[in-house]
C-alpha cells in the first residue's frame, strides 16, 4: 500500500508522493545504521570514549582534579571539564558512578540561546515562510497566511483567500503572492490587507511560486507556468517533468524546476524551450536555490548537491540530514537546509562542512527563510527566529562531591560521564582512626561507698583531620549504666566530659567508657577497677521518721505563724495602700497653693496677662488630673475594702478620729477655709475684682492699646521661647499618623492643640500639603476618641 507524505521546502513548498521503492531503501539504511551503532558499542566496551558528537555539536569530558586519598568520612572532591563546540544552547546530564554505581548527576547547559522568538498563530503546521520589509509572512495547512512583525514580535493581519492548505509564498514590492492546493496562485495586497486577483491555470495543488520583473512562476500539476501579473493572463506553459513539480527558481533568464521524477530541468523563459535536465538524485527533487551559476538541490535521498548549470557537471554532494530535505537557503558561501530530521543546518559550500545547525523544531522542517544573520524556519505549527552564529569551541567546568561516610576503606574508581563519553579516575579511602579515651577522675579522687552520687569525668581526643560525632557509653561490669548520644569533637580536639553515677552496688567494679559509631567501637577505656565498701551513708529508718516529723511540726508552726503574722499585718498593709490618695492630696495643695502665689505675682506684673492665664490653666488641668486619679483610687479602695470585715475606711476612722467620707473637697474646705467649689474662676473675680468674662484681649488691648491680632499664643511663645511649640507639638503627636513633622506642619497652619482641631473636616485638612486622605481620616478618628 503506497503512503502519501507532505513534504515543503524553503519558500516554494512542495508536494512528495512517497512510493514502495523509496520506503525499501529507508528499511535499509536503517538495517546499516543499526549494524553500525552495534559495532561502535562493541568497540565502546574496551575502552573508554572521552569525545562524541552532540545533537548540535561535538563535546569532550574529562576529570580535571581529583582527590587522591581521604580519610573516611571526608568528602572526595571530583572536578571535570565538559570541552563543547556547540551550535545553539542544550541542557546535559552529566553522571557521576563509583565502582560502576550511580552516585550523583548534575545538569549542565551548554552554548547559547539563540532563539529569538516563535509564534504559533497557525492552527496545525507551518507549511511555508518568506521574508520582506521587516515582516515574516508564513502559509498553514489550515489554509491561512499570517503576517508577523519581526521588531514588535506580534501578528500584524491575517487572511485565508485559499480554499485549502497554503504551500509556498513569495514577497515583492509590497504584494505578498501565495499558491494552494486548490490549485490557485494569488496576489494579496499587504497594506490594504486585500486581495488583487487570483488565477486557476493549474489542474491541481500548487506547490511553488516565484515572482520576478513582472511574472509570477507557479509549479504544481506536472506542469510550470509563467503568469503576467500586471496584465493577470498566462503567458506560457511547459510539461517537461514527469509528474508533479515541487520547486521552481528563477535566474538570469531561465526557469528551474524540481519534480518528483527526480530531475531538475532548466527552462529558457524567452525562447520556450529546455536547456537541459539532470537526474542526479534517487528521488523527489523537494527544493532549489541558484547562486553564481551553481543550482543547489534538496531532495528526498535526504542530500543536498551542488550542480555547474553551464558544463552540467555535479560539484559536491552532502548528506548530513537523516530523511527528506524539505528546504534551501543559499548565503554568502552558506548553504542552509531544513529536513524531516527536525533539523536546520548551515553547510559551508567551499570547505565542505556543516558551521552550525539546530533542533528547535518538535517535527520537521518545512521550509526556510535568512536573512541579515537570522534563519526563519516553519514546521511543527511554529514559526521562529534564529540568529545565526557558528559555535566556537567552549569549556565548562563542573564539581561532583563525594561522601565516604558509609564507605570501607580501599580503592574506588570514580567515573564521570555525558552521554556515552566517561572518565575515571582511582581515589584510596583511608580508615578513620580510634578516637583516645583517658578517664581523668573518680568522684573527685574520693574513695566511694555505696550510696554515692558518683561523678566520672573523663577526656576524649581526637587524633584524625575531620570532625567526629559518636555515642557515649558507660558501663559497670559490663553492663551501660549511662549514655550520651552525638558527642562531637573537632579534628585534633581534646573535649572534657563527664558521667553521673548512682552507686549501688560493693566490691570490685570494672568501669569502661566507650565511643560507638553506627554500633562499631571506636574507642574505650579498659582495665579500670574500683573497689565500693559496704558504709551506708544512710541514716536507720526510725531516725529518717523522727527527722521527718520534726521538720513537719517546725514548717507547721512557722505556717500558723506566719497566717497569723499576715491577718494581723493585714489592716497595715491595707492602709500602706493609701499612701498613694495621701501623696497626692498633697500634691493637689501644692498646686493650689501655687495657683495663688500666681494670681499674686499676676496683679504686680499686670502686663503678663497672658502668661499667667495660661499657667493657671495648665495647672488647673494638672489638678484636675490629680483629682481624677484622687477619684480612681478611692475607687479601688472601695472595691478592695467590700470583702474585707478590717475595711480602709474603719482603719482611716480609727487611726484618725473622722469618718473617711470627709472626702478631698471637705478637707480642702478645712484646710483653706473657702468652699471647694469656689473655682479657680470666681477666685479670680475676687482677687481682681472683676468678673472673669472680662477676657484677656480685652484687658490686652486695654493695657497696649493695640490690636489682640498680636495672639496670646504668640505672646507666649515670645516670652517663653520654643517651649510653647515644643510642648503644642507634643500635644498633637498624640493624634494617630501624626509624627514630629506633620505636628509642625498642622502648628504652622494655626493648630496648636487638639482644641484647635476640633471641628475641622477631612477637606480643609486635605489642604495642607504633605496630608492626604489617609492621615486626614487617622486623625479625625483620633479627635473622637479624645472627645
Amino acid at each position: 500500500m503506497t503512503r502519501n507524505r507532505f513534504k515543503y521546502a524553503f519558500a516554494d513548498r512542495v508536494f512528495v508522493k512517497g512510493t514502495e521503492e523509496n520506503t525499501v531503501v529507508i528499511k535499509s539504511k536503517l538495517v546499516v545504521v543499526v549494524l553500525t551503532l552495534f559495532m561502535v558499542s562493541l568497540l565502546a566496551s574496551g575502552s573508554a570514549v572521552n569525545v562524541v558528537e552532540s545533537d548540535t555539536g561535538d563535546l569532550e569530558v574529562n576529570i580535571i582534579h581529583h582527590d587522591d586519598e581521604v580519610v573516611q568520612g571526608e568528602e572526595v572532591s571530583v572536578e571535570y571539564e565538559v570541552s563543547h563546540h556547540v551550535y545553539l544552547q542544550e541542557t546535559k546530564t552529566i553522571e557521576l558512578a563509583v565502582n560502576g554505581e550511580l552516585k550523583d548527576s548534575q545538569e549542565v547547559t551548554l552554548g547559547t540561546d539563540y532563539l529569538l522568538w516563535r509564534h504559533d498563530e497557525h492552527n496545525g503546521q507551518a507549511l511555508s515562510v518568506f521574508y520582506g520589509d521587516g515582516v515574516v509572512y508564513s502559509g498553514g495547512v489550515d489554509g491561512s497566511v499570517v503576517a508577523f512583525d519581526v521588531e514588535d514580535e506580534e501578528k500584524l493581519w491575517m487572511h485565508k483567500e485559499h480554499n485549502g492548505q497554503v504551500r509556498s509564498l513569495f514577497y515583492n514590492d509590497g504584494v505578498i503572492y501565495s499558491g494552494g492546493v486548490a490549485g490557485s496562485v494569488a496576489a494579496f495586497d499587504v497594506e490594504d490587507e486585500e486581495k488583487l486577483w487570483t488565477h486557476n491555470e493549474h489542474k491541481s495543488s500548487v506547490h511553488s511560486v516565484f515572482y520576478a520583473d513582472g511574472v509570477i512562476y507557479s509549479g504544481g500539476d506536472g506542469s510550470v507556468v509563467a503568469f503576467d501579473v500586471e496584465d493577470e493572463e498566462k503567458l506560457w506553459t511547459h510539461n517537461e517533468h514527469k509528474g508533479s513539480v515541487n520547486s521552481v527558481y528563477y535566474a538570469e533568464g531561465v526557469i528551474y524546476s524540481g519534480g518528483v521524477d527526480g530531475s531538475v530541468v532548466a527552462f529558457d523563459v524567452e525562447d520556450e524551450e529546455k536547456i537541459w535536465t539532470h537526474n542526479e538524485h534517487d528521488g523527489d527533487v523537494n527544493s532549489l536555490f541558484y547562486n553564481d551559476g551553481v543550482i543547489y538541490s534538496g531532495g528526498k535521498d535526504a542530500t543536498v548537491m551542488a550542480y555547474h548549470v553551464e558544463n552540467e557537471e555535479k560539484i559536491w554532494i552532502h548528506n548530513e540530514h537523516d530523511g527528506d530535505v524539505n528546504s534551501l537557503f543559499y548565503n554568502d558561501g552558506v548553504v542552509y537546509s531544513g529536513g524531516k530530521d527536525a533539523t536546520v543546518m548551515a553547510y559551508h559550500v567551499e570547505d565542505e562542512e556543516i558551521s552550525w545547525m539546530h533542533r528547535e523544531h518538535d517535527g520537521e522542517v518545512n521550509s526556510l527563510f535568512y536573512n541579515d544573520g537570522v534563519v526563519y524556519s516553519s514546521g511543527d505549527g511554529s514559526v521562529m527566529a534564529v540568529r545565526y552564529s557558528p559555535a566556537a569551541e567552549e569549556t565548562y567546568i563542573g564539581e561532583f562531591l563525594v561522601d565516604t561516610g558509609g564507605m570501607e576503606p580501599g580503592e574506588y574508581e570514580l567515573e564521570v560521564g555525558i552521554d556515552n563519553l566517561r572518565d575515571k579516575a582511582v581515589v584510596t579511602i583511608l580508615e578513620r582512626p580510634s578516637l583516645e579515651i583517658e578517664l581523668t577522675s573518680i568522684h573527685e579522687g574520693e574513695e566511694l561507698k555505696r550510696g554515692d552520687r558518683a561523678v566520672i569525668a573523663f577526656e576524649v581526643t581526637n587524633p584524625g583531620a575531620i570532625q567526629d560525632e559518636v555515642d557515649l557509653e558507660f558501663l559497670v561490669n559490663g553492663e551501660v549504666v549511662s549514655k550520651e548520644e552525638n558527642f562531637t569533637v573537632g579534628p585534633g580536639e581534646t573535649r572534657e566530659g563527664f558521667f553521673i553515677w548512682d552507686v549501688d552496688e560493693t566490691d570490685d567494679l570494672d568501669l569502661e567508657i566507650r565511643c560507638v559509631d553506627n554500633q562499631e567501637v571506636r574507642g574505650s577505656t579498659s582495665d579500670l577497677t574500683i573497689t565500693v565498701s559496704d558504709e551506708s551513708l544512710l541514716l536507720p529508718w526510725w531516725v529518717t521518721l523522727l527527722l521527718l516529723v520534726f521538720i513537719a511540726l517546725v514548717f507547721g508552726v512557722l505556717f500558723a505563724l506566719g497566717r497569723d503574722k499576715g491577718t494581723s499585718k493585714e489592716p497595715t498593709m491595707m492602709v500602706k495602700k493609701e499612701y498613694g490618695i495621701e501623696e497626692k492630696k498633697k500634691a493637689k495643695k501644692e498646686l493650689e497653693e501655687e495657683i495663688e502665689s500666681l494670681k499674686k505675682e499676676r496683679d504686680l506684673m499686670e502686663n503678663n496677662t497672658a502668661k499667667y492665664f495660661y499657667q493657671i490653666s495648665d495647672l488647673k488641668e494638672k489638678k484636675d488630673e490629680l483629682e481624677k486619679e484622687i477619684n480612681e483610687l478611692e475607687e479601688e479602695k472601695k472595691s478592695d475594702e467590700a470583702p474585707k470585715e478590717d475595711a480602709i475606711g474603719d482603719t482611716h476612722e480609727e487611726d484618725s478620729g473622722q469618718e473617711f467620707e470627709d472626702t478631698v473637697e471637705d478637707t480642702y474646705e478645712k484646710e483653706s477655709g473657702q468652699d471647694f467649689e469656689d473655682t479657680v474662676e470666681d477666685t479670680y473675680e475676687e482677687d481682681i475684682d472683676q468678673e472673669f468674662e472680662y477676657t484677656v484681649e480685652d484687658t490686652y488691648e486695654e493695657e497696649r492699646g493695640q490690636d489682640f491680632e498680636d495672639t496670646v499664643e504668640d505672646t507666649h511663645e515670645e516670652e517663653e521661647g520654643d517651649m510653647y511649640k515644643e510642648d503644642a507639638i507634643e500635644g498633637l503627636k498624640r493624634l494617630k499618623g501624626v509624627g514630629t513633622s506633620k505636628a509642625e506642619l498642622l502648628y504652622e497652619n494655626g493648630y496648636r492643640s487638639i482644641q484647635d482641631l476640633q471641628g475641622v473636616s477631612q477637606e480643609e485638612l486635605c489642604r495642607l500639603n504633605g496630608i492626604g486622605p489617609s492621615l486626614s481620616e487617622s486623625i479625625l478618628e483620633s479627635l473622637k476618641e479624645l472627645e
